[in-house]
């Protein structure tokens, strides 16, 4: 659908509504309901407010093409160096101090969440997951620093609903011939 359509829509929905709601008015005028009479012009004053403040995003929510940028944009908790990365709590890790990374997913009834588990050479470990700020930017510098494997993604969605855990990267693994 056009632009010019979507909008000619919106605005003859928007008068439709307002005709309606001036009616109600004029009905609760009528039988003496001032609840409804009250109710209805505070509608009509929300209304009329978005053209008075037509920026607000009260009236002009993100889009969902705006959202996604945001989403793939945000460093979230990390903040990341030539070396590594910080966390939030002023721990910093070096990438060639992670030994293991393993991917996983969590059933939450509706929907899965998947998991990534970093195991470093301190015997320390530590998870994020899809909702953790910073996880879409986390997961392309992982790719980048070191070589985890190219599939994992699938492996671990699918099938939905099952933990699927896989291990992405292993330290041990890895030949230093390639």
């Amino acid at each position: 659908m056009s632009e010019k359509r979507k909008y000619a829509k919106a605005t003859l929905e928007q008068k439709i509504a307002l005709c309606i709601s001036v009616a109600f008015i004029i009905i609760c005028i009528y039988i003496k309901l001032w609840y409804g009479v009250i109710f209805f012009c505070f509608c009509l004053s929300c209304y009329f407010l978005k053209y008075i403040f037509p920026n607000s995003r009260i009236h002009n929510p993100l889009s969902d093409e705006e959202k996604l940028r945001l989403y793939k944009e945000d460093l979230g908790i990390f903040t990341y160096t030539e070396t590594g990365f910080d966390l939030e709590n002023n721990k910093h890790v070096n990438w060639n101090d992670i030994t293991k990374v393993t991917s996983y997913k969590e059933d939450l009834i509706a929907i899965d969440c998947i998991y990534i588990s970093i195991e470093l050479e301190a015997d320390e470990v530590f998870r994020i997951n899809e909702e953790t700020p910073g996880y879409y930017q986390f997961m392309l510098k992982l790719e980048e620093n070191i070589e985890i494997k190219p599939t994992w993604f699938q492996e671990v969605a699918f099938p939905a609903f099952e933990r699927n855990e896989t291990v992405i990267y292993e330290k041990s693994k890895i030949s230093f011939n390639q």
